[in-house]
């Protein structure tokens, strides 16, 4: 074994930057907290290619002390703690003093700041480690970040970058996530020089949430407001936010945003408490959908547990816990149904006005379950056996051999995907021209992520044009929708393009390139759903469409379609003998 010997200051630096520093999203949210932190009003945030090329942070805070430039940029030093009592009881964001080291440690940092007047201001830049000299510089009171060419001195991180696109995904949801936290700072975010993101200051968490989310998607959702503790000696805890109701739930679990005092956390606790507010409502499968924020005093929290800052613990756990689960119980056991012409699985208003100002807007919440449709894209056929609807959900089929028990929006997601996935293959989808074109508003990133699948989207059949002021206009659908509305249709598709997954959760055939993606997206928000009911018609028709595949059928994120029982099966669990035969 080699003798044990201390590690240099550029290495330990190095090794701290990969815990705290993952991706240009986790560099721009150490900046965004300095930001906050020195009570920043105004935070602009500017990327190019995702991040990793430039990540500029800018705030109108309170700026550093020129002579503190270059003791900010070292490991470990901080203006947030002063000894350790003050870490029982945190109420900054950071306090770790590791950030802008980190960043340093990995790519060409400049900070630039001015704490009073425009002769007062300075800048320091540190190149993979090394800093450089303290420069005066005349500017306004606040601060500049600019971070250029991030782990260009470690290319075995740097390879586990992915694209721009979804780099910038994960970078506009942090500052999407820290501006839900603090509706009264404004923020604006640009990404190759287009802005994508303008969030002027708002009066409360309402008004930016909606902003953030939707108007539709948060008037869709159960408010929760919950403000108690649990007898004197036991600080109150507050819980505030909104919940989707449980049909409007999501397929993904990260559609559930937590905060512990304005810092977004990933907890299980938290989680689960809020899982089990749902109680028996929430369908297998899905997961909570919502924004939450709980609020308690700084020494009933402990926010030391990860250099990123991400993780908590709570002082009295169980007291959380079970405020969050009795404040979701009672905001979805008491709160009123959703107002008309809110869409269920997308963010959006619907209205049919043929006018050309756009009436869609299409949010980013999205979940598995789409509105029923008065009819099916599909004409009823002779019966092929005997098969009855059970839950709203499930088909169940006599074979010769026992029963076939399917689940209604798998297999029909499964068939269309094949059947789009053929049609692409073979040339152009047959499409269904509109007679008025429909409008839909989105925001950047949806357009830009609209815009980059256009010819895709075109091959299977979606024709859409991207119109200057973020508009989408759909042009044609593919055919054989049958009476699914068009806009909702289109939205539901257009918002899973914008996530950095493309809106594709888990495995299976769907994950393995761009067009099976698509083809999975698009059938998924054409097929039949959990909860609708079918006649006897539609449901020999879907099983007929099946064909003479008797191979295991699964969806195209890998779920099953559907199980057997033998008869041998069901008798023994009745306890009955075979019959006699012959």
């Amino acid at each position: 074994m080699p003798r044990i010997r201390l590690l240099s200051p550029g290495l330990v630096n190095l090794i701290a930057a990969g815990e705290v520093i993952e991706r240009p999203a986790s560099a721009a949210k150490e900046l965004i907290e300095n930001s906050l932190d020195a009570g920043a009003t105004r935070i602009e945030v500017e990327a190019e290619e995702g991040g990793a090329k430039l990540l500029r942070v800018a705030d109108d805070g309170c700026g550093i002390e020129r002579d503190d430039l270059a003791l900010a940029v070292r490991s470990h030093a901080t203006s947030k703690l002063a000894g350790p009592e003050d870490l029982a009881a945190i109420r900054t964001l950071g306090f770790r003093g590791e950030a802008l080291a980190s960043i340093g440690a990995v790519a060409w940092l400049r900070v630039a700041s001015s704490a009073g007047g425009a002769e007062a201001g300075g800048e320091i830049v540190v190149e993979q480690g090394r800093v450089g000299p303290l420069r005066p510089l005349p500017r306004p009171r606040g601060t500049t970040v600019e971070v250029r060419d991030l782990f260009a001195n470690v290319p075995a991180r740097r390879k586990f970058l992915r694209g721009a696109r979804a780099e910038f995904g994960h970078l506009a949801e942090t500052v999407e996530r820290a501006a839900l936290a603090h509706p009264g700072v404004a923020f604006t975010l640009r990404h190759d020089g287009r802005e994508s993101l303008r969030l002027p200051a708002a009066p409360g968490r309402r008004e930016r949430a909606a902003e953030v989310l939707g108007d539709a998607t948060v008037g869709a959702w159960r408010s929760v407001l919950w403000d108690e503790g649990r007898g004197p000696s036991t600080a109150p805890v507050r819980v505030e936010g909104w919940v989707a109701p449980a049909d409007l739930c999501a397929t993904r679990a990260r559609d559930l945003r937590l905060h512990v005092n304005g810092r977004p956390v990933r907890d299980r606790g938290l989680s689960h408490a809020v899982a089990l507010g749902y109680r028996e409502r929430l369908p297998r499968g899905s997961y909570p959908t919502g924004l939450l924020f709980v609020d308690l005093p700084p020494e009933s929290v402990d926010v030391n547990v990860h250099p990123t800052k991400s993780e908590v613990r709570f002082r009295d756990p169980g007291l959380v816990h079970d405020t969050v689960a009795a404040a979701v119980e009672a905001a979805l056991s008491g709160a009123p149904g959703a107002p008309e012409g809110a869409v269920p699985g997308s963010a959006f208003v619907v209205s049919r006005s043929p006018s050309a100002e756009p009436t869609t807007t299409i949010g980013r919440s999205r979940t598995g379950n789409e509105p029923a449709a008065p009819s099916l894209p599909f004409a009823a056929v002779p019966a092929a056996g005997s098969a009855f609807q059970v839950l709203d959900s499930f088909l169940v089929e006599e074979t010769g051999g026992g029963i076939e028990i399917w689940d209604q929006h798998a297999l029909h997601e499964r068939l269309l995907y094949d059947e789009i996935l053929g049609r692409m293959a073979a040339g152009p989808a047959p499409r269904q021209r509109l007679l008025v074109p429909l409008p839909l508003r989105a925001d950047r990133r949806l357009a830009e992520a609209a815009d980059v699948a256009r010819e895709r989207l075109s091959q299977a059949g979606l024709e859409i044009e991207v119109l200057p002021g973020d508009v989408v206009l759909v042009q044609a659908v593919p055919a054989g929708l049958g009476d699914r509305d068009p806009a909702a249709y289109a939205a539901g598709v257009l918002a899973d393009l914008s996530s950095p997954a493309d809106g594709v959760e888990g495995g299976g055939d769907a994950s393995k390139d761009p067009s099976r993606r698509l083809a999975a997206t698009m059938a998924c928000h054409a097929a039949v759903v959990a909860g609708q009911r079918l006649t006897a018609e539609q449901i020999r028709a879907l099983l007929a469409k099946r064909g003479d595949r008797r191979e295991p059928l699964h969806c195209p994120h890998g779920r099953p379609a559907s199980f057997q029982l033998a008869e041998a099966e069901i008798r023994r669990k009745f306890c009955r003998h075979e019959p006699r035969r012959g």
